[in-house]
C-alpha cells in the first residue's frame, strides 16, 4: 500500500479551493449590488427631477404675473424665460418617461408611474399650455385677472399631481432596495 495522498485531496487544494469559491461568490455579491444601486441612483434622479417640476410651475406662474409689471424689452425678456420654462416643462414630462442617460434618469417601466406622467401631460398640453399663451397675449392684468386664477389653480393641480408621481417613484424605489 501507499501512503501518498493525492495532490487533489491536500489541504492546500481544499483551502484555495474554497478561496476561489469565497471570491466567485463576492464577485458575484458586488455585481448585483453594482446594478442595485445603478437602479437606485436611477430612481433618485427621476425623483429628483420630477421634484423640480414642481418649481418649475412656481416659476412659470411667476414670470406670468411679471408679465404685466413690465413693457418693451423687459416684457419680451420674460416672455422669453417663459417660453423656455415652457420647453423644459415639456422636456420634462419625455426625460421621466423615456429616460434620459445625461441625467442619469432610466426609462419608466412602472406601468401606473407611466399613467401617472402621460396624465400629468395630458393636463399640461390640453389645459395649462393653451391658458399660458392665451394670458400672454393679454395686454393688462385687469383682462387676464380671471385666465391668472384660473392658470394658478390649474398650475397647483399640475404641482399636486407630481407630487403623487413623486411619491410614487419613491415606492418603487423603495420596493427595489426591500426585494434585492
Amino acid at each position: 500500500m501507499s501512503n501518498e495522498i493525492r495532490w487533489r485531496d491536500t489541504l492546500g487544494v481544499k483551502l484555495g479551493g474554497m478561496a476561489l469559491g469565497l471570491l466567485a461568490a463576492s464577485l458575484v455579491l458586488i455585481v448585483v449590488n453594482l446594478y442595485m444601486l445603478a437602479a437606485i441612483e436611477g430612481d433618485a434622479a427621476a425623483i429628483n427631477h420630477a421634484g423640480r417640476g414642481r418649481m418649475q410651475s412656481y416659476q412659470i406662474l411667476s414670470l406670468v404675473n411679471r408679465l404685466f409689471d413690465v413693457s418693451g424689452e423687459k416684457r419680451a425678456t420674460l416672455l422669453a424665460e417663459l417660453e423656455d420654462a415652457m420647453v423644459r416643462t415639456e422636456r420634462r414630462f419625455s426625460q421621466l418617461r423615456d429616460g434620459d442617460p445625461a441625467f442619469g434618469i432610466p426609462r419608466a417601466t412602472d406601468p401606473v408611474i407611466l399613467d401617472k406622467i402621460r396624465d400629468r401631460e395630458e393636463l399640461w398640453r390640453t389645459r395649462i399650455k393653451p391658458l399660458l399663451q392665451q394670458v400672454t397675449e393679454m395686454s393688462s392684468r385687469e383682462e387676464a385677472r380671471g385666465s391668472l386664477d384660473v392658470l394658478a389653480s390649474q398650475l397647483e393641480d399640475l404641482v399636486t399631481r407630481m407630487d403623487e408621481t413623486v411619491q410614487l417613484h419613491q415606492k418603487a424605489a423603495e420596493a427595489k432596495v426591500i426585494r434585492s
